[in-house]
C-alpha cells in the first residue's frame, strides 16, 4: 500500500499483523518505516526499537532507528545506532554513509570524509556518497579532489535537485 500512496491501508494492515502475532518482527520494522516516511521519528523510533528487542540481528533496523535519531537532533544516539549496524554487518554501506552526513552535520569534516569514502569503497555506485565526500573535501579547502568527486557524482546520476 505504501508503493502505491495509501499509508493509512498500510498502516491498518502492519497494526493487524502486529495484532495477530506481537512477536514477529517485520511488521514492527515496517511500520517504523512507514512512520519515519510520514515523518513522525518517535513512532518510528518505538517500532524499530520494538523491531530491535525481538530479533537485535538486524542491521537495517539500527540504521534506520539512527536515522530517526538524527531527525530527533539526538546524534549520540543516531551514531550508536549506525555503530550497532556495522558491527553487525562491516559491508553495508548505509550506516558509513549516514554516520558521514552526521559527522559533517557536526562539523567533523574529516571522520564525515572517512565515512564516505568507506561508503564509496564498498559501493563504488553510490553517487550521494560521492557528493557528500566533495562537499566535506571543497569545506576543507581540498577544491581539487572535490572537482573530482562532483565529476564522480555527475557521472552516477547524481544531480542538484535531490
Amino acid at each position: 500500500y505504501m508503493r502505491k500512496g495509501k499509508p493509512d491501508s498500510a498502516l491498518s494492515d502492519y497494526n493487524k499483523a502486529i495484532s495477530l502475532d506481537p512477536q514477529f518482527v517485520s511488521p514492527y520494522y515496517n511500520r517504523g518505516l512507514l512512520y519515519a516516511n510520514l515523518s513522525n521519528p518517535d513512532l518510528a523510533i518505538n517500532d524499530f526499537t520494538t523491531a530491535i528487542n525481538l530479533d537485535p540481528k538486524y542491521p537495517d533496523t539500527y540504521n534506520d532507528r539512527g536515522l530517526a535519531y538524527m531527525r530527533k537532533g539526538k546524534p549520540n544516539l543516531a551514531i550508536d545506532d549506525f555503530n550497532t549496524a556495522i558491527n553487525l554487518n562491516p559491508l553495508f554501506a548505509l550506516p558509513y554513509y549516514n554516520r558521514g552526513l552526521l559527522y559533517a552535520d557536526q562539523g567533523k569534516f574529516d571522520l564525515a570524509i572517512e565515512n564516505y569514502s568507506k561508503t564509496i569503497n564498498l559501493n563504488p555506485q553510490y553517487a550521494a556518497a560521492y557528493h557528500y565526500r566533495g562537499v566535506a573535501e571543497e569545506i576543507k579547502g581540498d577544491h581539487l579532489q572535490a572537482q573530482v568527486d562532483f565529476q564522480k557524482a555527475t557521472e552516477l546520476g547524481w544531480s542538484s535537485e535531490k
